[in-house]
């Protein structure tokens, strides 16, 4: 399997159709619901996420969300990915 960790990077906010996503603070409530949730995170590449957290993937960039809080604990943006 090859890393494709040079394809992303880590970033602390984007914007998207008039929602503003920062790392430490809650996504939007329309995002953390299972629309946007990635579950097949390893096959694209992505770290696993720590307990009570999940991947989304919203606009290009995928962002991880503390379940209990929806707080963004990392946003990374990977349009290089093809996802």
């Amino acid at each position: 399997h090859c890393k494709r960790d040079q394809a992303r990077h880590e970033q602390d906010h984007f914007a998207w159709r008039g929602n503003d996503f920062r790392k430490g603070h809650p996504a939007p409530a329309p995002f953390r619901g299972d629309e946007y949730r990635v579950r097949d995170w390893s096959d694209r590449g992505l770290p696993p996420p720590p307990e009570g957290h999940h991947w989304s993937y919203i606009d290009g960039n995928y962002v991880l969300i503390a379940a209990a809080t929806g707080i963004i604990t990392s946003i990374l943006v990977s349009g290089a990915l093809g996802h």
